[in-house]
């Protein structure tokens, strides 16, 4: 980024998956993830269920979605310290 700002990436990031047409969520609790085959992703919210051929965890540390991507046969990496907040 060109400032020393997090919210320069924030912006770029919310700019760019609105252009492509991203549907984010917020203040949803994600209960249980499975790979349904032929690259398609289930998403458990509550009662709701949500369909989609990609997903982006962001989970903002220690999560029960480690161990569905484990579950998903993917490598977990033990966390380190981060030197940024």
């Amino acid at each position: 980024p060109t400032t020393d700002s997090s919210q320069t990436i924030i912006d770029a990031l919310l700019g760019t998956a609105r252009q492509r047409g991203v549907e984010i969520r917020t203040e949803v609790k994600a209960e249980r993830l499975k790979q349904r085959g032929q690259g398609l992703f289930e998403l458990r919210c509550g009662s709701a269920r949500l369909l989609s051929s990609k997903v982006l965890l962001a989970t903002g540390g220690a999560s029960k979605a480690t161990s569905w991507l484990a579950e998903m046969g993917h490598e977990i990496v033990p966390d380190i310290p981060s030197l940024f907040t």
